[in-house]
């Protein structure tokens, strides 16, 4: 048999075993979100992507035929969801991370996806409250405003961010929800309640403050 042949038929017959084995090892790795900051991206999953320290993000595995993942994070804390499919991150003050995930299949091949993660900083959010709220010495993530029934409050958001713009905002307070910069009402019933403040980057990256009344 003419040696080209040979060659060939082996180059052919290595060129379908990779094809299956592509097939056989189907597994996607992607974080769950609506705002992913993308660095690269292959055709299966998304390879680098931004976070921001101290910040928690999911990670969903998907393949058809796993019957088990194995997971690994480098560079923050983790717990397993949804029967070991989604990998919660609680990234740490470093500058880069990584989520690895190997996927277990019935005919014991196992497979594997990662995500490179470069880390951070995430916005601070900030207020400026009108009574001024005051602030706990010995407890600063303490604040709180006194306030009588009638009185007004109003609330400007006072964030900031560093390498990542603020793009969304978010108020709680007694009387309903906003997505403004600012906002305003009247105090209307005795009693104990709190404010929300929480602001996010174009990355999905968020920090909030709390000021009760």
């Amino acid at each position: 048999m003419n040696r080209n042949i040979i060659v060939f038929f082996f180059l052919l017959l290595a060129s379908v075993f990779n094809g299956l084995a592509q097939q056989a090892c189907d597994l996607i790795l992607v974080p769950e979100g609506n705002n992913l900051c993308i660095l690269e991206r292959n055709s299966y999953d998304f390879s680098v992507i931004k976070a921001c320290r101290g910040n928690t993000v999911n990670y969903r595995a998907f393949s058809p035929t796993a019957i088990s993942y194995e997971w690994t994070v480098v560079g923050g804390e983790y717990q397993l969801l949804d029967n070991g499919t989604v990998c919660h991150v609680t990234w740490g003050e470093g500058y880069s991370g990584r989520v690895i995930v190997e996927a277990l299949l019935p005919d014991s091949t196992v497979c594997t996806s990662q995500i490179q993660i470069v880390l951070e900083d995430k916005p601070t959010a900030g207020v400026i409250s009108m009574p001024n709220y005051i602030v706990d010495v010995d407890n600063p993530e303490e604040k709180w405003i006194e306030v009588c029934a009638g009185d007004t409050l109003s609330f400007v958001d006072n964030s900031t961010s560093g390498n990542l713009p603020i793009i969304d905002y978010f108020w709680e307070f007694p009387y309903g929800v906003s997505n403004n910069r600012s906002i305003s009402f009247v105090a209307r019933d005795p009693g104990s309640y709190s404010i929300i403040h929480r602001v996010y980057n174009e990355c999905g990256c968020y920090d909030e403050v709390h000021i009760k009344l």
